[in-house]
């Protein structure tokens, strides 16, 4: 019996901390053989969205970024704001808004600032181009046989912070839908500290609580209160500026090396000179929903990067191997590839898992590997004005010690692809056109083969008044639904990072098979406030009326950067 395995995320991005990784480690080595000495190109992403909580972009993992990457945002010439990733799909992240000028808007232009990495220390030299520290001239003493003093010096503080805190509700009034009503209550706490002791130490943690109130229990599995805590980072780094030596320990949750997961326990990097670095990492499956290791066993492995020194280099590339375990059996093992490599106007992203099979694994997948996950993006980027971005990925599941019993008639193996194309014109918050196509096919099922396609019109500066206007028009088809999606949306930013977004959305869906047509749509207005002292207040309120959804729904949000 052969048995082929992996997993298949969606094109579109949305999905739970599933790991991604790209290709084959042949293609991987004649890449940076070729591409050693490129100057790097800066890859560019777009701003597709800009809710009342977050900024949304265009691109994800597969374009490269990575959880905690600071991000510059331009519009023309002018740099307006500065964004950190907080959270990746494949194809698309969101943002959080650590600065910005005026409001960030859809149609601007996002750059990496920095990957994520700690602050440098505060004992590195200063940047270039910025003021130097001023010195503290000593103080004569009067000759009266005293000891010459210097002026004290202010205390330098423990650590450095960023970062931010809110609270959140989410509510659906009973008259929507189902008759039903619905509460979600959020709080949220993004903490860096850095340059701890003046030393290039740093302390980082993300975490969620979320609370859940229904009004009618739609299940025996759903719960009228129902409360999930969610911790994703608890890390402490060790990052000096030789870059010689580094080590992370805790939850690791935002390391630049995405094959392994999160992971409860340590992660040890030494560099043997430029470019070649070696690393191990060792620990347990993290459960994010909860505050310790899963019930899983130990989960440790080793890897080689491959990067320059200098953070402009046109490559960087890591293999690692991994090793996971349910209590004392092997659950999974599997080599990890993951790069990017960058060369003019094209700039590759590319990640892979390649599952080793040995014993009972062995037995049911019937060969000794197998390439379970591939994801590959390309970014051309043409002019200043215009670029472009393909992307394939394809997955099949895997089996591990979970799901070693699952009965072949259930376990789904079949191989799904995906492919996207993306084409972006115009500049930051003047006109701007997108469109885009993507295909999904999944093996031996043509009922579940989806095409879809979008096109949008926008333009950020009407009459030089911080007025936007757009227009967004997306389409699908499967073998069972076909329809399209169009929104229409105005916004106005004013001064001191105050803006009001009205938008209108239209749905129509038909059910093949019934030959049923549905139709919703929906208003929505969202606002932000900045109140001074790092306080703001988010707001986004819908009115859906149609054949699926019918009535209020509303999002609030106050929180605190510092």
């Amino acid at each position: 019996m052969t048995r082929r395995n992996g997993i298949l995320g969606s094109w579109t991005g949305r999905g739970g901390h599933v790991r991604r990784a790209v290709a084959g480690g042949a293609f991987l080595l004649a890449v940076l053989t070729a591409g050693g000495a490129a100057q790097a190109a800066g890859p560019t992403f777009t701003v597709r969205y800009r809710s009342a909580a977050n900024v949304y972009l265009d691109s994800g993992k597969a374009q490269g970024l990575s959880v905690g990457d600071r991000l510059s945002v331009a519009a023309g010439a002018d740099v307006v704001g500065e964004l950190e990733v907080v959270f990746l799909a494949e194809q698309s992240a969101s943002c959080r808004v650590v600065s910005e000028k005026r409001a960030v808007r859809a149609g601007d232009l996002v750059t990496i600032l920095k990957h994520s990495e700690p602050a440098p220390s505060a004992a590195a030299s200063p940047a270039p181009g910025s003021p130097a520290a001023p010195k503290i001239a000593d103080t004569a003493v009067p000759q009266t046989g005293l000891a010459v003093s210097k002026a004290s010096k202010p205390a330098k503080p423990f650590a450095r912070v960023r970062g931010g805190v809110s609270l959140g509700l989410y509510k659906v009034w009973a008259s929507s839908g189902s008759g039903t009503g619905f509460e979600q209550r959020t709080g949220r706490l993004d903490l860096s500290l850095y340059d701890i002791g003046g030393n290039p130490l740093s302390f980082n943690t993300r975490f969620r609580s979320r609370q859940d109130v229904r009004l009618l229990s739609l299940s025996q599995r759903t719960t009228l209160n129902e409360r999930k805590d969610r911790l994703y980072d608890l890390t402490l780094r060790y990052e000096p500026p030789s870059d010689n030596f580094t080590f992370e320990v805790g939850r690791l949750g935002s390391s630049r090396f995405t094959g392994y997961g999160y992971l409860d326990g340590g992660l040890v990097r030494v560099r043997l000179g430029s470019p070649l670095q070696i690393g191990t990492f060792f620990g347990r499956s993290a459960d994010v929903e909860g505050f310790g290791p899963d019930a899983s066993g130990p989960k440790y492995g080793a890897f080689l990067r491959l990067s320059p020194r200098s953070p402009t280099g046109a490559y960087d590339a890591v293999v690692s191997v991994v090793r996971e375990f349910a209590k004392v059996d092997v659950s999974r093992e599997y080599l990890s590839v993951e790069g990017r490599f960058g060369s003019g106007a094209v700039t590759l992203f590319e990640r892979a898992e390649v599952d080793l099979n040995r014993g009972w694994r062995r037995e049911l997948a019937s060969q000794d590997y197998q390439i379970s996950n591939i994801s590959v993006s390309t970014n051309f980027r043409f002019s200043p004005s215009a670029s472009a971005v393909l992307s394939y990925d394809s997955r099949r599941n895997y089996r591990d010690y979970l799901t070693r019993d699952v009965p072949e008639r259930i376990f789904d193996d079949l191989l799904h692809q995906g492919f996207r194309g993306n084409v972006f014109l115009g500049r930051g918050s003047g006109f701007n056109v997108s469109g885009g196509f993507g295909v999904r096919l999944k093996e031996q099922d043509a009922t579940t083969n989806a095409y879809s396609w979008n096109g949008g019109l926008r333009h950020g500066n009407v009459f030089a008044k911080d007025i936007s206007l757009g227009a967004d028009l997306s389409g699908f088809q499967n073998g069972l639904t076909q329809g399209y999606l169009l929104t229409a949306q105005a916004g106005k930013r004013f001064r001191k990072g105050h803006q009001l977004d009205f938008s209108y959305g239209r749905s129509l869906y038909e059910v093949i098979a019934v030959n049923q047509r549905r139709r919703t749509e929906y208003f929505r207005f969202t606002g932000r406030g900045d109140f001074g002292r790092h306080f703001y207040l988010l707001t986004d309120v819908e009115y859906d009326r149609g054949d699926d959804l019918q009535g209020p729904r509303g999002f609030f949000e106050i929180g605190y950067q510092f």
